[in-house]
């Protein structure tokens, strides 16, 4: 009998601590995993972003797609992201990725195909890692992408 109590004492204590321990995390705002950063000035404003990955392998096109996703931080520009898509043929290894495209939705919630593209990317065991920059130029509204920036990322 004192083993069980003993026993439901200590998950007691270990419930308490996990409940002081998400009380305290910031739920609204996670951290990007693994350090990823990302940073771009669309149209003279420089925002920071957090950044993740989505693949997707074989497309009906016989491709693979890496998206770096890219989501406009506290500053509070809601709705806002960019992101830089690459491709390469199903099967091959990551160093044959290639710009694709690069799409912004802005703060007012327009979104576009930037054109006159310039993106790197990078993997190493720290994630994908590149630049980006890109300018709408084939619409009445014209809005440039520059000093695109992401690092780590996973």
């Amino acid at each position: 009998m004192k083993k069980q109590i003993g026993l439901l004492m200590l998950w007691a204590a270990g419930l308490a601590g996990l409940a002081t321990s998400c009380a305290d995390k910031n739920e609204s705002s996670p951290a990007p995993a693994g350090g990823s950063t990302a940073s771009y000035t669309l149209d003279g404003r420089t925002t920071k972003a957090a950044a993740s990955t989505n693949v997707q392998f074989g497309t009906s096109g016989g491709d693979d797609r890496l998206t770096i996703i890219m989501v406009s931080q506290p500053n509070g520009k809601d709705n806002e992201f960019v992101e830089a898509i690459f491709t390469k043929p199903t099967g091959t290894a990551d160093a044959e990725y290639r710009a694709l495209n690069l799409r912004v939705e802005n703060e007012s919630g327009m979104s576009y195909y930037a054109d006159q593209l310039t993106m790197t990317l990078s993997k190493s065991s720290s994630g994908y890692s590149g630049t980006f920059a890109g300018k709408r130029s084939n619409s009445a509204t014209v809005s440039t992408l520059s000093n695109g920036l992401f690092t780590n990322v996973r």
